[in-house]
């Protein structure tokens, strides 16, 4: 076998099938004469296909803005209030947001009061699309020959239709730039550790800038950290030339995401300090389930690109066992972190932090496999399920929760007919948020457990003396949550008259609203 500075300089081509030893692992490393602009433009002619097929499938999907989005959005048009007008501000959601609430509300808020939760979404469209090209990069940094692209094109389209991505293409949360983030931080990385730039130690530093602002713009992502910092320092391990550039490469990343991190904590991020440590580091499962049950998720969300990353995974552990083990742990560390902790919410989310570095596993696998002849008919029906997969699973995803914009259209007569009302419902955000220029927040209640107290009473019995007293004028219940469906049958006795019943425009989900008895003004 050639030697690394041997391989580097040769001009001949490799061998078929040596896609897993030689060939494909000399990326950067052969040195590259510039390409003509028309062959250079061709070249990314598949990339751009990709992305356009991300962009259709994601765009495709429509709804009503989810929980999470109304939240952030609605909390981020608050902070502008305070900052631009002094406004009163409301709840402390440093204390329970996953994510630094100065950050990504905030610019969702200014998206959203320009183009509403369609440009806010678009956002997110972006982030999702560039987190698409970082996949592109990484792949063809770690597994290209040169001049090539198709490790690349494989693991992108792997990425792109996976069908947790094609769900935060059109989520307008802090996930998408969390993870764009995340993706670019591993792209940058391993280009500088595998090149010839100079001044590397700037680029070293963005990198550990990436990766600091990730963590602040959700919390979770930090769990990646570690391993792009691994995956950076082991990308040259097979190169004695550039061994040490990348462990220099990943210290210096490091370095500065602490030190970004830490001047972070002690100045701005202080007040964010108990949310970080309550919301995500000991956080109690919302919606607990088990493990069988949350590993049968993850399979059904992402199934397909796991498969294929955790394979190329085990390939590339005959070649590069030090890249290969960094890439298939950190493929499934944050999916098994959350299964071990039972928590259902946001498990597709959190599998998007897995596949980032599955995807470049996976192109690594088709390129290995299409360079056999009975190789390539197992790559295309592969491909072909997983795009049928993703789009299955992002449309069942993007639809699991009701829209809400029928019943939005019920309440607003009903809240501009008695400015002030209070509102008690399940689930209120989506209605909270489209609903802000009418009502305060103040006005809002919610049924989730702790949250609402009357007179010393808190949860069922508060929500009773409340009703009793008519302290609160519009009630919109589904059975949703455990009050709400201990609620509904004594709304009557309780002095309520259900005065509507909204449904969603499919028919699969009603709310019913309650005013009281003889008040149908509320």
């Amino acid at each position: 076998m050639s030697s690394a500075n041997e391989r580097s300089t040769t001009t001949a081509p490799p061998r078929a099938g040596a896609t897993g030893a030689s060939a494909v692992d000399t990326a950067e490393t052969s040195s590259r004469s510039p390409r003509p602009a028309p062959r250079r433009l061709l070249g990314h002619l598949p990339l751009a296909a990709v992305l356009l097929l991300q962009a259709v499938m994601g765009l495709r999907l429509g709804n009503s803005a989810f929980q999470d989005e109304a939240l952030y959005l609605y909390y981020g048009h608050l902070a502008l209030d305070s900052w631009l007008h002094g406004a009163e501000t409301y709840g402390n959601p440093a204390a329970w947001f996953t994510g630094a609430p100065q950050l990504y509300p905030v610019l969702a808020a200014v998206l959203d009061g320009v183009g509403g939760l369609e440009l806010a979404r678009l956002f997110s469209t972006l982030c999702m699309l560039s987190a698409t090209i970082a996949v592109y990069r990484t792949a063809n940094t770690l597994f290209a020959r040169p001049g090539e692209v198709r490790v690349g094109v494989f693991a992108a389209l792997v990425f792109a239709v996976s069908g947790p991505v094609l769900v935060l293409t059109r989520f307008a949360t802090f996930d998408a730039p969390s993870y764009a983030a995340v993706a670019w931080a591993l792209a940058i990385g391993v280009r500088v550790a595998r090149g010839e730039r100079e001044r590397d130690r700037w680029w070293a530093a963005l990198v550990g800038g990436l990766l600091a602002l990730a963590v602040l713009l959700k919390y979770a992502s930090a769990i990646d950290a570690p391993f792009v910092l691994l995956a950076i320092a082991a990308s040259t391990l097979d190169d004695p030339a550039r061994r040490w550039r990348g462990l220099r490469t990943s210290l210096v990343a490091g370095s500065t995401a602490l030190a970004v991190l830490a001047l972070s904590a002690l100045t701005w991020a202080r007040p964010l300090l108990e949310g970080v440590v309550d919301s995500t580091i000991l956080r109690q499962s919302l919606a607990p389930e088990t493990t069988a049950q949350l590993l049968g998720r993850v399979v059904g969300d992402a199934g397909p690109v796991i498969a294929l990353g955790l394979l190329g995974g085990l390939l590339l552990l005959r070649r590069r066992p030090a890249l290969g083990a960094v890439l298939l742990v950190a493929s499934v560390a944050a999916p098994l972190y959350q299964v071990h902790t039972g928590e259902s919410v946001s498990l597709h989310k959190t599998v998007v932090l897995g596949l980032v570095f599955a995807a470049p596993l996976a192109g690594h696998l088709c390129v290995v496999l299409v360079e056999r002849w009975w190789g390539t008919p197992l790559v295309a029906v592969a491909l072909l399920g997983s795009l049928l997969h993703g789009a299955s699973v992002s449309e069942r995803i993007f639809t699991s929760w009701p829209d809400t914009t029928p019943l939005a259209r019920a309440l607003t007569p009903i809240v501009e007919a008695a400015p002030g009302v209070r509102i008690a419902g399940e689930n209120p955000e989506p209605l909270q948020y489209a609903l802000r220029e009418q009502t305060l927040p103040l006005q809002w209640v919610a049924t989730y457990p702790g949250a609402f107290e009357y007179q010393g009473l808190s949860d069922l019995p508060a929500f009773e003396r409340a009703l009793a007293d008519r302290y609160l004028g519009v009630v919109f219940l589904d059975g949703a949550s455990e009050i709400g469906r201990q609620l509904e049958p004594r709304m009557a006795g309780l002095g309520y008259t259900r005065t509507a019943v909204v449904r969603t425009p499919d028919g699969g989900h009603e709310w019913g609203i309650w005013q009281p008895s003889g008040d149908p003004a509320g």
